[in-house]
């Protein structure tokens, strides 16, 4: 994936270095994003990168007019965010 994604190499151009059809390397490439999107469906990591780029934002405005009460609060809900992935990793049974 990462000659595709990463390197730009075209489909025949990796069949070609890894030695197997172009179809094969497609079918590849498509069967490992649906393995990611599931990853991600289960583990949510976009929305919470998602929401963790909005608090830093939201911080960074709330700490630029001096807003502690604001600041204060979106900490808050930034440790919520934290607490509720803890949560899910020892869910799933992984470590912290």
């Amino acid at each position: 994936m990462s000659m595709f994604f990463y390197e730009d190499y075209s489909l025949a151009e990796i069949a070609a270095i890894e030695n197997i059809s172009r179809q094969a390397t497609s079918d590849l490439i498509h069967r490992s994003m649906r393995k990611l999107e599931n990853y991600d469906s289960a583990l949510q990591l976009v929305k919470a990168y998602t929401q963790r780029q909005e608090l830093r934002r939201n911080l960074r405005h709330a700490l630029s007019k001096r807003d502690y009460a604001t600041v204060s609060a979106l900490c808050r809900k930034w440790d919520r965010l934290e607490d509720d992935e803890v949560g899910t990793a020892n869910y799933e049974g992984k470590e912290q």
